[in-house]
């Protein structure tokens, strides 16, 4: 049993909404949108840590972001739900071992106890595959469902495994297929390629190749003939640095450059061009220096303000304008453009060369490198990089004559060391026959060893599927067999919601598939048997159908964890109409009185209905009511106790300072409550008004006509008739409106009002059997469910109560 409750930041809750139950059953009544929900919402999360219609809905919806109130966070959540031994569960502390709160909390309390009206829709529309995995958290079978989800899990972990593996040995046998020219690749088999290799070893005069076990000495005899043949790899790079040194025999020294650079410049200025031009380039040159360096704002010579910018402009413009100066200038760019070119060439050679004499290790090699670097070196720092140095130079770099000997000589000793051209054909076809053998040998192990891998998997996967297909037939067995269990529940329930009625005959079956477990829903409509309920039943029958499914589920797991029995329903009756509701509100109350119920509603008329049924189950020691008066967005619902409309109508008119005024209002409702339950039971003749807008003399007119007309009734209460028949404008005068002339109404002539509409709900209504009276027969006698109350028509002498 619960206790107490407490919730937090909790979707419509902010501030601590504290409902104290004291082990009692609750009914809640609120208008849509005013946090009924919410506190289911918490009372969930306290049980599981998860608030199912949240978590689940779609990827937009997440328990992290929408379960907290909207001015709070999720770590700003708290919520507690304390039981009869004073044990909590809570969000925020660990629950204490050997209480119940920690039986409750691993156990399947949330998933068996709390049913929503979506959670019905949702088990009796959906496919009979999806019903079945929103039945699953009902039923009792935890273990086995997560132990065939395991190895479900194994099954689809061998399968892609399997998959994998046999794309590996597929790929290998392309890979020979393609390797060996073979057409089909269902010839790849071991003795075909033996014979392949075999007939292509006799190329080169090598002996058959008996099996596998042979390919690691036969490609040892290749490398034998390649050795003894001579180097591929040393004759590949001879060849290479043969090619480098052919290059630099036609390679022109950057000398003839240089000099080429110098001659241009000269033969076409004599001494004064040069030094005019020389003096006009390095003075206008040495004032842009002087400009940008010291940022001089005056004339150097006038010492007048100038722009620093325009001046160097112009002075740009002027060494542009020496067209004589510009063309050398530009002549001179491209031939030391070449010159850096051929310097950077004679570099890249060299290099590439040292790089060869690292695996040829030729002490002449060495020598030409160095020789070609000194000189190299040498010309780089001493060759003019300005045509003024070109001017003045009286003397170019030197290129050592050696270098075209050395290169000479070497190119010599290495062309005599190449192998001959079928040599080196041979060697290349040993080394592609080696490969060839290696790929394919490696393919083929490969093979061996994937296949071994695969035959292994495939042994696991066929015995883990086997079990797997063991664990779900016993489980369809199980849950058939808890179906079975149920299905007299079931119907039972059924029947009592809906009494004569030619329908029910329910039945659960899981499908005989070796697929995922298929719930399917069977049930008679009149003379059709064994139809889907779905086609032929009522919005309301449906939802009763999954309220009798859920609570013999429910009743069956409280049968082995009777620390379960508390039920919440959260709004589920919305789609049933009156007669029916009070037929399955008497089911719970009867069926469950032994556990603590907390239901939801936003029906004011069905609770009110619950409110004068409770009386007959053990009124307010058993029962908790609240009605949530309003929702504040910075606090959440406001709650208020309820009384029954007796109860309000008695602690009013017992309250000697209330207002004249309300008490008059409290007794119109009171008076609008019975004549309402009067209005079905005596089956009076109104005429019909829309949504059922009637007024109190639209039916106490007729309701006191008929009263008058029973002698029995009225000989002995025809006073409280008359009375009521007289001051029944008082609701409306003093009750509801504002009437100057009508506060001359004295309180005493209100307070006889109450007193008489409270003695007359004594006569219609039995304590007892807490019903109305109502006709039983075509004379219009009137009496009770249980007969305490009898009004004969034509009879004049009174039953007293009693």
């Amino acid at each position: 049993m619960i206790k107490s409750i407490d919730i937090e930041n909790v979707r419509g809750i902010s501030l601590n909404t504290h409902i104290d139950l004291d082990n009692k059953s609750l009914i809640i009544f609120g208008e849509n949108g005013k946090g009924k929900s919410s506190i289911i919402d918490g009372i969930e999360y306290a049980l599981t840590k998860d608030i199912k219609h949240i978590s689940t809905a779609c990827k937009e919806v997440s328990l992290q972001k929408h379960a907290p109130n909207i001015a709070a966070n999720f770590q700003e959540i708290k919520v507690q739900v304390e039981f009869k031994d004073d044990s909590i569960i809570s969000n925020l502390q660990e629950t204490s071992e050997d209480t119940l709160a920690y039986k409750i909390s691993n156990s399947m309390a949330g998933s068996i106890n709390i049913l929503r009206r979506s959670q019905l829709l949702s088990a009796i529309f959906a496919q009979p595959k999806e019903r079945y995995d929103l039945l699953k958290p009902f039923l009792p079978l935890t273990t086995l469902n997560e132990f065939e989800s395991s190895l479900k899990e194994v099954i689809d972990k061998l399968s892609v495994e399997l998959k994998s593996i046999n794309t590996e040995i597929e790929n290998k046998k392309r890979s020979i297929q393609n390797t060996l020219d073979i057409k089909d690749s269902g010839t790849i088999k071991a003795e075909n390629v033996i014979k392949i290799l075999s007939d292509r070893g006799k190329e080169f005069k090598l002996d058959d190749l008996e099996n596998l076990d042979e390919i690691t000495d036969y490609i040892a005899k290749i490398e034998d003939n390649i050795k003894n043949i001579g180097s591929i790899n040393y004759d590949s790079n001879v060849r290479d640095l043969l090619n480098l040194l052919d290059g630099l025999i036609n390679k022109q020294s950057p000398a003839h450059f240089a000099e080429i650079i110098f001659n241009s410049i000269n033969s076409k200025l004599d001494l004064i061009q040069k030094q005019k031009i020389v003096f006009y380039e390095e003075f206008l040159t040495t004032g842009i220096k002087w400009l940008r360096e010291e940022n001089k704002s005056l004339c150097p010579f006038c010492e007048s303000p100038i722009d620093i910018q325009s001046v160097i402009d112009k002075i740009n413009f002027r060494i542009a304008e020496n067209s004589t100066y510009s063309a050398i200038k530009k002549d001179f760019q491209r031939d030391y453009s070449i010159l850096q070119e051929e310097l950077k060439s004679w570099q890249d050679t060299i290099v590439k060369i040292g790089n060869i004499n690292k695996k040829v290790n030729d002490g002449e090699i060495e020598n030409l490198c160095k020789i070609v670097g000194d000189n190299l070196r040498n010309f780089i720092d001493l060759i003019p990089n300005s045509i003024q140095g070109n001017i003045i130079l009286k003397k170019l770099p030197v290129w050592d004559d050696a270098i075209s000997k050395n290169v000479k000589d070497v190119n010599s000793k290495y062309r005599d060391k190449l192998l001959p051209g079928g040599t080196v054909t041979l060697i290349n076809k040993l080394v592609d026959f080696k490969h060839i053998i290696k790929t394919v040998n490696d393919s083929l192990v490969h093979i061996n060893n994937k296949t071994e891998e695969f035959n292994l998997a495939n042994k696991r996967y066929w015995v883990t599927n086997e079990f797997y297909t063991e664990i779900v037939s016993r489980r369809k067995k199980s849950v058939q067999q808890i179906y079975n269990d149920i299905r007299e529940d079931i119907n039972n329930y059924y029947n009592k919601m809906h009494p004569e009625e030619n329908i029910g005959n329910l039945d659960l079956k899981v499908k005989d598939s070796t697929g995922k477990g298929s719930a399917i829903i069977e049930a008679s409509f009149y003379e059709k048997r064994g139809e889907d309920p779905r086609a032929y039943y009522s919005e309301a029958h449906l939802d009763t159908l999954g309220l009798a499914i859920f609570l013999a589920l429910y009743k069956r797991e409280c049968l082995s964890n009777k620390e379960l029995r508390f039920l919440i329903l959260d709004d589920v009756f919305t789609s049933v109409d009156a007669a029916h509701r009070n037929n399955i509100v008497n089911l719970l109350f009867t069926e469950f009185k032994e556990h603590q119920l907390i239901i939801t509603t936003h029906d004011i008329v069905l609770y009110n209905e619950i409110l004068e049924l409770e009386k007959l189950y053990g009124g307010s020691g058993k029962f908790k009511n609240i009605e949530i008066c309003d929702w504040v967005k910075d606090e959440g619902p406001i709650l208020d106790d309820t009384k029954s409309g007796i109860e309000k109508l008695s602690q009013t008119f017992a309250n000697h300072r209330v207002d004249k005024n309300l008490l008059a209002a409290v007794t119109g409702s009171f008076l609008e409550q019975v004549l309402g339950k009067l209005r079905f039971s005596l089956e009076l003749s109104i005429p019909a008004k829309y949504k059922d807008r009637y007024t109190i003399a639209d039916i106490w007119n007729n309701l006191y006509a008929k009263l008058n007309k029973n002698k029995e009734f009225y000989c002995t209460y025809g006073k409280i008739l008359d009375d009521i028949n007289r001051y029944k404008f008082l609701r409306n005068s003093n009750g509801c409106h504002y009437n100057e002339w009508a506060q001359a109404v004295s309180k005493d002539e209100i307070k006889h009002l109450a007193k008489q509409v409270m003695s007359f709900q004594e006569l219609v209504y039995c304590a007892n059997c807490n019903t109305f009276i109502k006709k039983i027969n075509s004379n219009e006698d009137y009496q009770c469910n249980c007969a305490r109350l009898k009004y004969h028509k034509n009879q004049s002498i009174s039953n007293q109560i009693g």
